[in-house]
């Protein structure tokens, strides 16, 4: 008799494992298969759910109308943009994304220890000077050249941790760190092919204007010279970090115009440890002949320096102004402060503090969640699996359906990661999106572009989960409805840009949650236990 039970207790286990294998696989199933050997009070069944194309897909169920998510545009100027490992410039124009123009500001660094009494020399002559650069990415048209200034900020942008949070919004010339009738110092071109300056290049020489004199007089300490035609003037600036950048309080890099003046204008991704400029000069003979030019002054400053503290150096603010004037975007309610934003059947996904797709679990997909547990017979759900799929615009759920040339450019230029969080301006992610532990290795959570599918897979199941528990654990009303208010378990998420790439330069259109104006709405796969 002992022999027997035993031997009921492994096939009763070998069923239940064999009924998750084959419920995994496919949605025809006998969910039945084992249950003989399971007592009562432990029985369980396994089932599927798919939303997709505005229907709702169960096994022996019949398909019934049901939309899954409210699709709105979204943008917050509360995004974070102070010290980032990367600085960004450039000026961009997008029919459907408007115009972004990247600008940064950043203290600097010298390389070179100057003389404390000689200084830079006996009355030296200013050369030339070169902005130094080194492009980790670039988007847009690398053959038409883009004209950029160089400011002197008149004030720090580092003036305590708690004072130094700045945002998208950033403009040097509001927070008082320039002026605003303020000349820059230099003026470049880049790229500029014609004088072989390409997006491969280290550094291109900067043009000089009215304020360049000034600016030369300080940082060459040549304002006076001492009695011996020493430029010493202030040389105790290049003694220490902390009395330079007190001296030198930055610059700000801009493109010179508000929109590109010729095509689409391309935008960078720069390395600041070798972002900054270099001054050449030459010094005097001392002798007789006081007008020879004898040695080379040759200086370079750099915005980041890794072995400087950070409150005396390293510091920078990144500025991105939006405009959405001539695009697609340009009618539609989006700022986070606008109550009333309308609901749209594209979703669009910008890099840099842009516009984001927020995404609101409709009314009657979550009373679809309240049925779950067939009216009472099952008393809790265990998710085994959810996923969520965001499908590129023009794409299908039918992938053979795909035109592959015409796909290839969205692909090309479309995000390749996106990231769902409940608070994108905090970084607050879903629970499946644990970004901080992706160091451990990867998340189940994917969320990467699938070319071959031209869609975003999210996994999901733990917000799924919570979201069940949520809804199944509310009490119906007197009129048996169910107050969705009283849902502990956010059911608005946004999609936006992975966690470590919120500045990148690419943009995603997705399908929204409107299947009557998508081929491939977004859709829900959910395979969950239901246990009494």
């Amino acid at each position: 008799m002992k022999i027997f039970n035993k031997g009921v207790r492994y096939i009763a286990l070998f069923a239940i494992v064999l009924v998750t294998i084959l419920g995994g696989c496919t949605t025809v199933a006998d969910y039945s298969l084992g249950e003989e050997f399971a007592p009562g009070h432990q029985q369980m069944v396994m089932r599927h759910r798919s939303y997709k194309g505005g229907m709702l897909k169960e096994t022996d169920v019949a398909d019934t109308p049901c939309k899954v998510f409210e699709a709105r545009l979204f943008k917050t100027d509360s995004i974070t943009s102070g010290s980032l490992k990367r600085l960004y410039l450039g000026l961009q124009h997008n029919e459907r994304f408007g115009t972004r123009k990247l600008a940064f500001a950043s203290q600097y660094l010298f390389d070179t220890p100057v003389h404390d009494s000689v200084g830079f020399g006996y009355r030296p002559v200013y050369d030339s000077a070169v902005f130094l650069l080194s492009v980790d990415t670039i988007v847009g048209d690398t053959m038409k050249p883009m004209k950029f200034n160089v400011y002197a900020l008149e004030e720090s942008i580092f003036k305590g941790h708690s004072d130094s949070i700045y945002f998208v919004t950033y403009d040097p010339r509001q927070s008082g760190q320039l002026s605003k009738s303020a000349e820059p110092i230099f003026t470049f071109m880049f790229p500029d092919h014609t004088k072989g300056v390409y997006t491969t290049s280290s550094g291109v020489r900067m043009q000089e204007t009215a304020a360049t004199k000034s600016f030369i007089d300080h940082i060459f300490c040549r304002k006076q010279l001492d009695s011996n035609g020493l430029a010493n003037y202030q040389v105790s600036n290049y003694q220490s970090d902390s009395a330079f950048v007190t001296n030198f309080k930055g610059i700000y890099v801009e493109p010179a115009y508000d929109k590109p003046q010729d095509g689409e204008g391309v935008a960078f991704i720069l390395n600041p440890s070798s972002t900054g400029f270099q001054l050449y000069g030459r010094t005097r003979n001392a002798g007789h002949d006081a007008d020879l030019l004898t040695d080379t002054i040759s200086i370079g400053y750099i915005c980041y320096d890794a072995q400087a503290v950070d409150k005396y150096g390293n510091n920078s603010a990144q500025s991105v102004k939006f405009n959405y004037e001539d695009s697609e975007l340009a009618n539609i309610a989006m700022s986070e402060k606008e109550q009333d934003r309308p609901e749209v059947h594209l979703g669009f996904v910008s890099g840099c503090g842009g516009v984001m797709t927020e995404l609101t679990f409709t009314d009657e997909f979550l009373y679809s969640l309240a049925t779950v547990c067939d009216g009472g017979e099952y008393r809790s759900v265990a998710v085994n699996q959810a996923s969520l799929k965001f499908y590129v615009e023009d794409a299908d759920y039918d992938y053979t359906k795909l035109d592959p040339i015409k796909m290839a450019d969205k692909l090309d230029t479309s995000i390749s990661r996106l990231g769902l969080y409940y608070n994108y301006k905090k970084l607050n992610p879903v629970i499946d999106y644990l970004y901080t532990q992706e160091s451990n290795g990867s998340l189940y959570y994917n969320g990467y572009m699938n070319r071959s599918l031209a869609c975003y897979n999210m996994n999901v199941s733990s917000y799924m989960q919570e979201l069940m528990n949520g809804v199944i654990s509310l009490e119906r009303e007197a009129d048996g409805t169910l107050d969705f208010e009283k849902l502990k378990v956010p059911r608005k998420i946004y999609l936006a840009p992975e966690a470590y790439d919120r500045f990148t330069l690419n943009n995603t259109i997705i399908q929204g949650g409107d299947a009557e104006q998508s081929k491939a709405s977004i859709s829900v796969d959910i395979t969950y236990t239901l246990v009494k």
